[in-house]
């Protein structure tokens, strides 16, 4: 499973140690690459040596299985116990099954480190003492000719020791000098950092730029020091190097007798001397074994306080995939639905080809509920100009604005109507404000549809301007809510007319029949002054009465005739629209 952290919310604490912490971290993997070196060869020892007993055939790859294994398995455990074993202790998870986990965990943690440790620690000596080769011991044959190898080996160890001194004084003046080119360069960087710091912020950073700037001047200075100490010691080593050459080459004569007296204790000496010192080393591998382990606890421990100090928080990255079932139960599924599948279907065809049983006496009726269905919304993307894709949801009407009382009178609330035509200007000023003029235009129209609705029929052409206008300060913060002084008006009503008296109903007195309001394929334009339904063709410019607040052409030819001269004399063609979209589909 994949997981992040996410950034620091506290950025001073985070900036006071996130250097620290992250160079420190990136050495921890150095100091289980050496722990498990040690682990790695005792668990080969420890396998091979019981294995070869009974199996030795397999001894050699079953040791090195199990030590990778073993190895591993502690490593990997460390690595991960640490960091939750540290944080159980920094958020304090003592409580109900924080309190079984913080407790699960600090037992596998402690166990992990008991095994790794003590492997580490016996592991170290032991690669010592199979590593040391054994000493090399003198023989009374070799007294005689001892004397002249001490003198040769003199001047050899004279012309070694020479230009060991000259390769390591070499190396660390090149050491030195890296060193110091690496903190002049990183002032200088300090020094280019404030320039574009202040090229891009506008401030001055003069003092920062002249601090850093006398501090590579002062390396450089520091630099050059140091590489003359080194030289003058080189110089002082060469000459106490010749001055030893003289002294051993004198002494050799003079020693002659005694080494051959002496060959036998010295060879004794050797062998305790190697003993110790393997012992010695040993130790000190175990140890620092040790030490490895317990840097990479304490840096772990240190990571886990930088991150809780600033804020940050450890976030894992799941999918469907975790959480779905397993490959085995996909599969298991799949063929159990295939044998589903095929069984049915050879039951069904058994079935259909069964005579159907005569009609009962009585027929019940049945309720077929399939036709029932939940409304579907279909999410159209729309690709903007800036070439993003936006997602349109289509408004679906409110169905609260209308409703029905039992005189079968549509009743429409003023309270919904001064929301609705409030939420529609503002749409319509969020979209002028962003460019879009051609979508805001629709719902200015429709908010005009409702205004009119709210003053009804017989509202002054002053009235619905000053409302509207009104509305549209309110809207960008100045003046109040235009709606305020408009409470005086009632809810509008139509009652439905009767299909068997025309005359019936409220407000159709003077309406004209559909089949009047047509000339051939185009609308006639009402002259009736009271109708506020009027409107300019977008093609014609005639006038005429729309009866949906979206309409914007006088008749279908204008509709066609204004498409075609926006697509290079195209006329768009219904028919061939819907073959293609069948086609597409």
């Amino acid at each position: 499973m994949k997981s992040f952290i996410t950034l620091p919310t506290a950025q001073d604490f985070f900036d006071r140690y996130a250097h620290l912490i992250h160079t420190l971290n990136r050495t921890t993997p150095l100091t289980q690459i050496i722990s498990a070196a040690t682990e790695i060869g005792v668990i080969y020892s420890a396998i091979f040596t019981a294995v070869n007993q009974v199996l030795p055939d397999i001894a050699t790859g079953a040791a090195i299985t199990c030590a990778v294994l073993g190895t591993a398995l502690l490593e990997m455990g460390l690595r991960v116990l640490f960091p939750y074993g540290w944080r159980a202790i920094l958020y304090r998870r003592f409580k109900g099954l924080d309190l079984l986990m913080t407790v699960a965990i600090w037992a596998a943690l402690i166990m992990f480190v008991g095994a790794s440790g003590v492997l580490s620690f016996t592991g170290g000596k032991q690669a010592v003492i199979d590593n040391i080769p054994p000493p090399e011991l003198a023989t009374t044959a070799e007294a005689e000719e001892l004397a002249e190898k001490d003198r040769t080996t003199a001047l050899a160890t004279f012309t070694a020791d020479s230009a060991a001194i000259t390769t390591r004084y070499a190396a660390q003046i090149d050491a030195t000098g890296a060193s110091y080119t690496a903190q002049i360069d990183a002032a200088k960087g300090k020094v280019q950092y404030y320039r574009q710091r202040e090229a891009i912020t506008g401030n001055s950073y003069a003092s920062a730029r002249a601090k850093e700037a006398q501090r590579a001047n002062e390396l450089e200075s520091e630099k050059a020091q140091a590489i003359a100490q080194l030289r003058t010691a080189e110089a002082e080593e060469i000459r106490a190097a010749s001055q030893a050459r003289t002294t051993a080459l004198a002494s050799i004569t003079g020693h002659l007798e005694e080494a051959r007296a002496e060959v036998t204790t010295g060879n004794k000496t050797t062998e305790e001397e190697h003993l110790a010192k393997t012992n010695g080393i040993g130790l000190g591998v175990g140890w620092f074994t040790l030490i490895c382990l317990a840097y990479f606890a304490l840096v772990t421990l240190l990571y886990e306080a930088m991150k809780k100090g600033s804020g940050i928080e450890d976030r894992p990255q799941v999918d469907h995939y975790h959480f779905a079932p397993g490959i085995m139960a996909e599969a298991t599924g799949a063929l159990s639905e295939r044998w589903n599948y095929w069984t049915r279907n050879t039951i069904q065809r058994f079935a259909d080809a069964t005579p159907p049983a005569p009609l009962p006496a009585n027929m019940k009726s049945l309720y077929d509920l399939s036709g029932i269905r939940a409304d579907v919304v279909q999410l159209e993307a729309i690709t903007t100009d800036q070439g993003g894709n936006v997602l349109r949801i289509p408004r679906k009407a409110d169905a609260r604005l209308l409703g029905t009382d039992s005189t079968n009178t549509v009743v429409i609330r003023s309270d919904e109507l001064e929301e609705k035509a409030l939420e529609l200007i503002g749409a319509g000023i969020t979209l002028e404000a962003q460019n879009y003029h051609g979508a805001a235009e629709p719902f200015f129209l429709q908010a005009k549809d409702v205004l009119k609705m709210y003053l009804g029929p017989d509202h002054k052409a002053e009235d619905f301007t000053e409302l509207y206008n009104g509305c549209i300060g309110f809207l960008n913060g100045n003046g109040n809510n235009p709606f305020e002084h408009h409470h005086r008006r009632k809810p509008i009503g139509f009652s439905k007319q009767s299909a068997s008296d025309p005359g019936t109903g409220t407000g159709q007195e003077n309406a004209q029949a559909n089949g009047d309001r047509y000339n051939g394929d185009r609308y006639t334009a009402e002259t009736n002054g009271a109708d506020p339904r009027q409107r300019q063709c977008k093609h014609c410019g005639q006038s005429f009465t729309y009866k949906h607040w979206n309409k914007q052409y006088c008749s279908d030819k204008c509709r066609l005739d204004y498409h075609a001269t926006q697509h290079g004399g195209q006329r768009f063609e219904p028919a061939e629209y819907r073959k293609g979209k069948k086609r597409r589909k």
